[in-house]
């Protein structure tokens, strides 16, 4: 008996998700259809070739000639070793003996 009361509540969880399922489809249909619209203009575009004659006008274009470049400088070589803080001193050992907190 057990058995089927677990098989009925697993059951009615499946359909109830399918109906949940099914009403968000039919809330967003709206949507999915602008959706799907905005995807066959976007491929027609791109079949049209519009986007790169865009890109290929604005090449063209005066503005989009660069400046002359400046010449590289020359890497500095240094020859010594600068640390950000001294190091210790190599005989130094410090062993101090803590106390418990109180």
């Amino acid at each position: 008996m057990l058995a089927i009361l677990a098989s009925l509540v697993i059951a009615g969880a499946g359909v109830a998700a399918l109906v949940a399922v099914a009403a968000t489809w039919h809330g967003q249909l709206g949507a999915i259809r602008q959706l799907l619209a905005d995807a066959r203009a976007l491929e027609q575009a791109d079949a049209l070739d519009l986007d790169r004659a865009f890109l290929a006008r604005l090449i063209d274009s005066p503005l989009a000639t660069a400046a002359p470049a400046t010449p590289a400088l020359p890497p500095l070589v240094r020859s010594t070793v600068r640390r950000p803080s001294p190091r210790p001193a190599a005989g130094v050992v410090t062993k101090a003996t803590r106390r418990a907190a109180a």
